[in-house]
């Protein structure tokens, strides 16, 4: 697994590439879903997973550019999901692994190659997983690689949302210090599966921006690490 800030096709961005490898790197924020329902990013999938395992199923369960997500309840209730990009799975469909939800915001192979400007009512998103519910706070942002199960690549780029509007949730990101890796997976060369330190992972993402604040932008959350 390598994570990478990078420029890709003039857009400031972060690189992942996987290879039979997983991890996430988060943000911990704490944000009112009901004041802010809307999640706004950009991605490119340069190459998605290229398998013939069902989505649906445990050992089909990789996507090239996941975001994961984590709410907690008015009575503290910590909840989580997965915004996802379609292999074979359509864009606003859902899947459930283990009871653990996702949502596929996007997907196609005639989607890959370029950049996309994603947006999702995330609030909607919510309400039709867990039906009961009043909207929570948002309290885990991470962006996501994954390979490990399919035993398969991906590389995917990810950067902020071009819109505008102030319908959305606000973030002020501190960059990139103040993110963290969790979940790191490397399958080695012999097959054995190895976890390294998140300590050193951190520190060398931390070495390379300087640590520089992005200004909040026009009340969406945009998902970026790497301006």
């Amino acid at each position: 697994m390598r994570m990478a800030f990078a420029v890709k096709d003039g857009v400031p961005s972060m690189r992942f590439e996987t290879d039979d490898s997983a991890s996430m790197l988060f943000r911990h924020v704490d944000i009112d879903l009901a004041a802010y329902p809307m999640l706004a990013w950009r991605w490119y999938i340069e190459l998605p997973i290229r398998s013939p395992l069902d989505d649906c199923t445990r050992e089909g369960d990789d996507h090239p550019a996941p975001l994961f997500l984590r709410f907690a309840t008015d009575h503290c209730e910590k909840r989580a999901m997965e915004v996802i990009w379609g292999n074979r799975l359509k864009p606003g469909e859902y899947k459930y692994i283990g009871g653990f939800p996702h949502f596929i915001a996007d997907a196609g192979d005639e989607r890959t190659g370029r950049w996309l400007d994603e947006r999702i009512d995330l609030a909607r998103v919510y309400g039709e997983i867990w039906k009961d519910a009043v909207p929570p706070h948002s309290i885990d942002i991470a962006v996501f690689c994954d390979s490990d199960d399919t035993h398969t690549a991906s590389i995917s780029t990810s950067s902020a949302s071009n819109g505008s509007d102030v319908t959305t949730m606000p973030i002020a990101m501190s960059l990139p210090d103040n993110w963290c890796v969790r979940r790191i997976s490397v399958r080695r060369s012999d097959g054995v599966s190895a976890t390294p330190a998140s300590r050193s992972y951190r520190a060398t993402l931390c070495g390379v921006g300087g640590g520089r604040s992005a200004t909040q932008q026009g009340g969406i959350v945009r998902i970026y690490a790497w301006l």
